[in-house]
């Protein structure tokens, strides 16, 4: 080949791939341009799918490649798979092409020779020019003028979403077969049985029998030439017993003919019948014949009643029977319809199981049996091998009837005696002459949160509307710069059926209020109209300066407002059988009858605590709860009643929930305990959810929308990519989040950590074994929760603890020996003035309101040089203060104790505790709720059932706690019990995915789990809408409408530490550091810079 040939194949190659990259960098994107194209390729990729022949993969080298000459590629072929004689081809074909004079050997010479040149610098060839222009300055803007300002932008929609908050309830169903039974065992033995004609069978041995049809005898017919008929019908009430019939044997004088259901099933004589026929009509013999003729098919049919008839022609004297023989299963002879009435035979298994105190088992109707035991019936003979089993061991098999006297009340009598929460032993009977009324009161209450701010001196006004989720300044405020959040709830699930109560539970300063000025403590919070559901939850509050005078701007106003909102739900009193012997009681008719209150208070007038609300005389929930039927107060939450009577058996305690519609199924199990060897069970429990659905707001991620503010344009979805969603659901955010803060307050390491020689495990959320008691059938029930416990409190109480755990732990950890950092003791002194938040009855509040709120100036100058040991006791007095000042002293003195030098610190005993968070409600609810109330259980059981309540604890199951055998009279319950909701979700998270068992019912495993563990857990199938809904209907669910880049990140940030001196959000921030920046540049010098254009 000339050199100037190759020279221009050289050329065309280079100039084709540079073609191509032109034209991949230089062609103007337009959107119309792009869907033109991608129509052509889809089109293109259509036709090259139909034409794809699927046998394809059975074709030759030469099939694919027809041009081929020489049939050279059977060689090819045959090497496929072997790496030897691939090389070997190679080597052949390099020696062969490096001198061939063919068109493959030219372009073979070309590559090779190429390799061996060379290289040439071609950064500076002409080639190049359209490239550099493109990439030039001036071209660029164009470009950028329709592409550089495009950005993907992450699409979020708002939506309401649904959370159940459930409220699982146990109960039993419990079995008492006990009494007088007469039991009657349904059988029969037998093949066939008669309908009508002569019934004449017999056995012919086991598994062997005769029957006859026409009658059995001789000569008993008489006449010349006459003709005798019989019928003989009957039914085979076994057919699948029947192993073979034939007609082995008739015997007649003269003639015989045996039909089937009118049909000719044979004849001794064919087509000889006398006088029907010409012959003799007497032939003088008595015949005894073996026809041998098979009927099986015949007695297996699906006819109810099947008719066989004989006919016999007689001349003087004579006769005609036929006899059957039919082999039978003996097993499927005997037709066994078992005992009754069905419904009373667990009365045998209980008695057999041991779970009947006293009995006596008595056969009165039995048939005969033989020497060998056995007893024939239809010509089937059965022995007692052949029956099945009798339900009692005292019944033999052939028994028909026999009578049965039982006392099964396995669940009667004393539980053992125990100290109850108020000092007093309790030793109750089950069975006695006592039935408990329960008065199941609900209230419900959901948190309605607004926050209000403005710069002004003296007062600010504001308007909040829960349903919009909106604020708004309202004329009489001497600010003009305002700030505020509310809140979204759902009016229909607040408002649905009832008013409802509101009251205002908490008022306090908003820390974060975002706008710059220093925050004013010395407010008074007012509330001009409350939000209720006839105005459509609105509120109009008041802020108002309490020390007056011109400040100079420095201040700002600002308010936290939480109003509860609370309705009754539900209000019943029962069961009905023992309110009425209460009421016989109150008309005298009992002289010895007496009743108790067991739980709640005694005397109307008196005030309770239900569902952390404290209800009085004069509060309209007191006034919408019915009264008391039995004279007590309105509020006992259960009432003994004694001495008036036989007492109703409490042996279903889950109908109540099946009539319920708010209700649903869980689960059904055998207590531990009441089942025996039969495997009858005769306790079951059951599980209900009796909770409710709450309804939140939050925002999704949809996708991501892709925006061209030049003219650059989309067509359709083009520009929406749905591939790209994160992690869009924000309120889920959230409470992951949140899993995060709680681990880090409920991690236990086993140590203290002081021993370097002693490596400590560490586990989290771990949890306590718990267990309550009742009577099984009885009326004693120590696993009911409190009515005094509230969802709306624990959550309120639980965050802002660990508002105040985490504020004492950023003070210990970056301000120990020496200076405080500002940041922290700006914290500090936020959470010192906040704890002395005014605190409602019933509840905990806001103790550390915002642990790292803004700088409060009128602690600077007397606590800057603080340690923060001091801080921290100052922390700790203010929310002593608090509990005592909402009437929990006995409380307060239990979680704090003085410090030395003034102020509080943790007593002893919180010290210890692992989970600050989860022990200080404990400490509430039985220091402040059970100290106030009438409560016959221990007090470690009113400890499990507020647990419940606030759904922290996990049921493992039940057992009976009775030692003797067939006994269970106490029924105990099971729980794993963690030290917050958020640990309970992520532990039955844990046991559910990664397969933990909980152990043995009596002596539950409730460990920890480790951080190993919880890196093997998928924490998308963690489902945590059950907080929630929880933080939602407390208030304290962040949502966009309460959370913002400026609250968050800017002037509302606990980083704003100075005043005057406003703080920018995030992105403000970032888009400063970047003013400036010229990406574009930084870019192209890296790229020159690679091509060795600029010295690195």
């Amino acid at each position: 080949m000339r050199p100037s040939f190759k020279h221009a194949l050289r050329r065309l190659a280079v100039g084709g791939i540079i073609m191509v990259q032109l034209n991949t960098v230089a062609f103007k994107a337009w959107a119309d341009s792009i869907a033109a194209s991608a129509t052509l390729g889809n089109q293109t990729a259509q036709m090259g799918i139909q034409m794809l022949d699927p046998s394809a993969a059975q074709k030759t080298l030469q099939d694919l490649f027809p041009d081929l000459q020489g049939g050279g590629t059977a060689s090819l072929e045959e090497v496929y798979g072997d790496d030897s004689g691939t090389l070997d081809a190679g080597i052949q074909a390099n020696t062969r092409l490096r001198s061939e004079s063919s068109m493959d050997g030219e372009a073979y010479r070309i590559l090779v020779d190429s390799g061996k040149r060379p290289a040439v610098d071609l950064s500076n060839d002409p080639m190049f020019n359209q490239t550099d222009e493109i990439r030039s300055n001036d071209f660029m803007q164009g470009f950028k003028e329709n592409f550089a300002d495009c950005s993907r932008k992450d699409v979020f929609e708002e939506r309401q979403a649904t959370s159940h908050i459930s409220d699982y309830r146990t109960c039993e169903r419990v079995a008492n077969e006990g009494g007088n039974v007469t039991f009657k065992h349904d059988y029969s033995l037998g093949v066939v049985e008669y309908v009508s004609g002569q019934p004449n069978y017999q056995s012919c041995g086991r598994g062997c029998l005769y029957v006859w049809v026409g009658t059995v005898g001789n000569d008993y017919w008489g006449g010349k030439c006459a003709i005798y008929e019989e019928y003989t019908r009957f039914r085979v009430i076994n057919k699948d017993a029947i192993l073979s019939a034939v007609v082995e044997q008739a015997t007649f004088d003269d003639y015989f003919q045996i039909y089937f259901n009118d049909s000719l099933l044979w004849t001794h004589t064919p087509g000889v019948f006398p006088p029907e026929t010409a012959g003799a009509c007497e032939r003088s013999t008595s015949w005894r014949v073996s026809p041998n003729k098979d009927v099986t098919n015949e007695l297996k049919q699906d006819s109810d009643v099947i008719t066989f008839k004989t006919r016999t022609s007689v001349t003087g004297r004579g006769e005609g029977y036929a006899r059957i023989r039919i082999n039978y299963d003996p097993a499927k002879a005997i037709i066994d319809n078992g005992w009754g009435p069905e419904e009373r035979l667990p009365l045998l298994k209980m008695i057999n199981d041991g779970f009947c105190k006293e009995s006596s088992v008595v056969c009165t109707k039995a048939p005969a049996v033989d020497a060998s035991g056995c007893i024939s019936e239809n010509g089937v003979v059965a022995c007692q091998a052949d029956m099945q089993p009798s339900p009692h061991p005292d019944l033999d098999p052939f028994c028909r009837e026999a009578e049965v006297t039982a006392d099964c009340s396995f669940f009667k009598g004393d539980l053992a005696c125990y100290i109850d929460a108020n000092g007093k032993e309790q030793c109750p009977e089950n069975g006695g002459d006592s039935c408990v009324v329960n008065h199941e009161i609900e209230l419900r209450s959901t948190g309605l949160v607004g926050k209000f701010a403005a710069n002004g001196r003296n007062i600010a006004r504001g308007e909040f509307d829960f349903v919009a989720g909106t604020w708004k300044a309202l004329p009489g405020s001497d600010g003009t710069v305002f700030n505020g959040s509310v809140a979204k709830v759902d009016y229909d699930a607040v408002c649905a059926n009832d008013e409802g109560y509101v009251q205002l539970s908490d008022a306090d300063v908003w820390a974060e209020h975002g706008l710059g000025g220093q925050l004013d403590t010395s407010v008074s919070h007012n509330v001009i109209t409350y939000p209720t559901c006839a105005n459509g939850l609105k509120a109009v509050v008041e802020i108002r300066d309490q020390q007056g005078g011109d400040d100079g701007g420095k201040y700002d106003l600002s308010g936290t407002f939480t109003f509860r909102h609370s309705k009754l739900v539900k209000d019943v009193w029962s069961p009905q059988s023992c309110i009425d012997q209460g009421q016989a009681v109150l008309e005298g008719k009992c002289i010895s009858g007496q009743i108790t209150v067991t739980k709640g208070v005694q005397h109307e007038g008196e005030c309770a605590t239900i569902s952390g609300i404290n209800i009085c005389p004069g509060n309209p929930l007191y006034e919408q709860i019915s009264a008391s039927p039995l004279g007590t107060s309105r509020l006992a939450e259960q009432v003994r009643v004694q001495g008036c009577g036989v007492i109703e058996e409490n042996l279903d305690t889950c109908e109540q929930y099946e009539k319920d519609p708010n209700c649903g199924f869980i689960s059904q199990s055998c207590i531990k305990g009441a089942s025996g060897e039969s495997g009858g069970c005769y306790a079951y429990e059951e599980i209900w959810d009796c909770g409710y659905d709450t309804s939140y707001p939050t925002v999704v991620n949809t996708g991501t929308q892709i925006e061209c503010p030049g003219g650059a344009r989309c067509m359709g979805s083009e520009c929406f990519d749905t591939s790209n969603q994160k992690s869009g659901d924000f309120a889920y955010a959230v409470a992951m989040l949140q899993v995060a803060q709680f681990a880090e307050h409920d991690l236990d390491c086993g140590g203290d950590g002081s021993d370097i020689e002693v490596a400590n495990e560490c586990k989290i959320f771990k949890g306590e074994a718990m267990e309550c008691k009742k009577a099984l059938g009885g009326y004693v029930d120590c696993c009911e929760a409190p009515e005094s416990v509230s969802i709306y409190d624990y959550v309120n109480l639980t965050m802002n603890t660990m508002k105040m755990a985490s504020a004492m732990e950023a003070l210990s950890t970056h301000g120990l020996g020496g200076s405080l950092k500002y940041g922290y003791w700006q914290a500090g002194t936020n959470a010192i003035t906040s704890a002395g938040s005014s605190v409602i009855k019933g509840q905990w509040s806001t103790i550390v309101d915002n642990a790292t709120g803004a700088f409060n100036k009128t602690l600077q100058g007397t606590v800057q040089d603080t340690l923060v040991s001091q801080v921290q006791e100052w922390l700790m007095q203010k929310a002593y203060d608090a509990m005592v000042n909402m009437g929990a002293e006995v409380a307060a003195n239990a979680v704090f104790v003085p410090a030395e030098g003034g102020g509080m610190m943790l007593g002893p005993q919180a010290t210890m505790v692992v989970n600050i968070i989860g022990w200080v409600y404990m400490v509430y609810v039985i220091v402040d709720l059970l100290i106030n109330i009438i409560w016959e259980c221990e007090e470690k059981e009113f400890e499990l059932g507020a647990k419940k309540e606030t759904r922290q604890c996990t049921f493992v199951g039940s057992y009976c706690a009775s030692e003797a055998l067939g006994s269970c009279v106490e029924k105990r319950e099971s729980y794993c019990c963690y030290g917050s909701v958020v640990g309970r979700i992520v532990q039955e998270a844990a046991h559910d995915q990664l397969g933990i068992e909980y152990g043995d019912v009596e002596n539950p495993s409730c460990e920890g789990i480790t951080p190993d563990q919880m890196a093997l857990m998928d924490w998308s199938k963690v489902d945590m809408s059950e907080w929630i809904g929880m933080l939602n209907i407390a208030g304290h669910l962040p949502t966009v409408n309460t959370v913002s880049l400026e609250q968050v990140t800017g002037s509302g940030s606990s980083l704003t530490i100075s005043e005057g001196n406003v703080r920018q959000n995030s992105l403000s921030r970032n888009e400063k550091r970047l003013d400036g920046f010229d990406a574009e540049a930084v870019k192209k010098m890296e790229e020159d810079i690679a091509r060795g254009a600029v010295p690195q």
